[in-house]
């Protein structure tokens, strides 16, 4: 397989197995939380972040943004923290409450991943191991 090639399988696999997750995220968070807000909470679990960042990192706008981080502040998912050094900063992370739900949530989806991943012979899990192992070389 040449790299043009390759390149063309990551757009067609990658998409297709964010749907899945997203299906199964939906499935095992439903009653607590939509698939934006769980990326929301997944990005601050790499650290403090504005609802500036999170709004481009969303690709939505400032304003909606507020409203969704204004939801999880409500339900002590995230907390709001007013920079020392700039009071128009404010610094969203997550509650103990935000990490244990995202930790809980995280988990089941890993579970269902790997229920999927144990129906594959030997081979074939050493191969998706390998190639993950590339493409977090390739992306990182």
């Amino acid at each position: 397989m040449n790299d043009t090639e390759s390149a063309k399988q990551i757009l067609d696999v990658i998409p297709r197995t964010m749907r899945i997750i997203r299906t199964e995220l939906r499935a095992l968070a439903k009653s607590e939380l939509t698939v934006p807000q769980f990326r929301i909470l997944a990005h601050l679990t790499e650290g403090s972040l504005n609802n500036g960042q999170l709004a481009d990192i969303q690709g939505v706008s400032v304003a909606a943004m507020s409203r969704m981080v204004d939801g999880l502040v409500r339900r002590n998912l995230l907390t709001r923290t007013v920079s020392a050094s700039d009071r128009r900063q404010i610094h969203l992370a997550l509650t103990p409450t935000g990490r244990e739900t995202m930790d809980r949530i995280t988990k089941a989806v890993q579970k269902s991943l790997a229920e999927r991943i144990s129906k594959l012979s030997t081979k074939p899990k050493k191969d998706l191991a390998s190639g993950l192992d590339a493409l977090e070389e390739v992306f990182t």
